[in-house]
Formats: C-alpha cells, sequence, structure tokens
C-alpha cells in the first residue's frame, strides 16, 4: 500500500498572510493617530476676541471660528462682520473681530455700563426745608508720571471691580502694601494706588485689577478696560 505524500504549504499564500496582518497593524495605528490629533485639536486653547475695538482674552475647546462665535453669542442676530471667516480653524493665540449692532456688546462690558449708570444716577432730595451748606472740597493734588531713569516702567491693561472705598488693586507681580503710580495711557490722568489684594490670573492678560474708586479717576467704568503705564514709587 502506498502512502500519498502531503501536500507541502504554499509559501505565496503564507506570504500574502502575513503581509495582510502587516496592513491591519497599520490601519489600526493610523486610526489611532487620527483620533489621538482630533483630541488633541479639540484641547482648550486661549484666543483673543475684539468686539467694537474692545479686547478680552477666552479659553475655548471651539475647533472653529464658528463654534467659537457662538459660545460668546448663542444669539448671533446682532452680529454684523466677522473675521476671520467663520469656517477657519482656530489656533491658541489667534484673535477674532467681531463688529456687532450696539444692542450686542460684549456681557461684560454690558454689566460695567449698568453699575456705571446706577452709580452716576441722582440721589433723591431729603425731605426738608433746611439748606445745609457744605464747605468746597479741595482740589484733589495733580499727579505727575514722571518715572526717574531707576524706576522700571511697566505697560498693560487694567480692568475693575467692587473692593474697598481707597485708591487701591489687586495684582500678582507686586506684594501686598506695594504703592504704584498708575497713568491712563488714552487720557494721561494719572494716580497713586496700593497693592491690598491678589490676582487677576495670568491668562486673563490684566495687569492690574483696579478697585473702582481709583477706576474711575482714570476713566468711566464703562470702559471696562484701559491701557495703562505704571511703576512701583
Amino acid at each position: 500500500m502506498e502512502i500519498e505524500d502531503q501536500p507541502s504549504p504554499n509559501p505565496a499564500h503564507f506570504l500574502s498572510f502575513r503581509v495582510g496582518a502587516l496592513c491591519m497593524v497599520l490601519l489600526i495605528v493610523v486610526t489611532y493617530l487620527l483620533f489621538a490629533l482630533d483630541a488633541a485639536q479639540a484641547q482648550n486653547k486661549m484666543v483673543s476676541l475684539d468686539v467694537n475695538g474692545l479686547k478680552t482674552s477666552y479659553q475655548t475647546s471651539a475647533k472653529y471660528v464658528d463654534d467659537f462665535v457662538k459660545e460668546i453669542y448663542p444669539d448671533d442676530s446682532q452680529i454684523v462682520s466677522i473675521f476671520p471667516s467663520i469656517d477657519t480653524e482656530l489656533s491658541s493665540g489667534d484673535m477674532v473681530y467681531i463688529q456687532a449692532a450696539p444692542k450686542a456688546v460684549n456681557p461684560t462690558v454690558a454689566m460695567n455700563l449698568a453699575s456705571a449708570i446706577e452709580a452716576a444716577k441722582p440721589q433723591p432730595e431729603p425731605e426738608t426745608t433746611t439748606i445745609a451748606v457744605e464747605p468746597e472740597p479741595e482740589p484733589e493734588p495733580i499727579i505727575v508720571f514722571e518715572p526717574t531713569a531707576e524706576d522700571k516702567t511697566y505697560i498693560g491693561t487694567a480692568s475693575w471691580y467692587r473692593f474697598g472705598n481707597g485708591l487701591n488693586t489687586a495684582s500678582t507681580q507686586f506684594p501686598r502694601g506695594t504703592k504704584i503710580r498708575v497713568m491712563a495711557v488714552n487720557s494721561g490722568k494719572t494716580i497713586d494706588v496700593v497693592v491690598n489684594d491678589y490676582g487677576p490670573e495670568d491668562w486673563t492678560g490684566v495687569a492690574l485689577d483696579l478697585n473702582s474708586v481709583a477706576f474711575s479717576k482714570l476713566a468711566p467704568l464703562g470702559a471696562g478696560k484701559i491701557q495703562i503705564k505704571y511703576y512701583v514709587v
């Protein structure tokens, strides 16, 4: 009885199996890298926003300008123009310009304007016929912004918040008790303030957070933010 020889494995079939397995591994790796890239692009990024000339900064995970604008203005009916185009992909550090109708100002600015209008309302006159004669207030001393050659002058942005009744500011740059001379770049008005609080966070781009009393001596509260120069005195 003769024993039939068993057929030997076909080398071409074995090679084809290895090539197919390698292609499958490569496909899995490429798919993983694409998902990882999308996840990295979805991470929060810092984007600057200019609305009618008022500049602010926001953290956002939006991938495109359109998604970012919808985060800030869910109701876009008052938006006149947007630059760059809404289909532009966002990167950290980008600037988005929005021209909006007067009713669509930034919520922070709207809140500051409302506070300023409320503070400017005339107080009701006392119900009495007695006329109280108050002495005229002494004029405030004029402070001149003249740093010496030894003084280091800084340039930045100032915002405001309600905290205390003196001429004070919050700062992360100087310790509490530091006296700082501050000048509004647009008006040239100058005041001396004392650091009594810590803030704001670095990501806001704000150098000094003046209290409302100090800010109002440099600009109307409705301005929200102003450009300043300052140095330690």
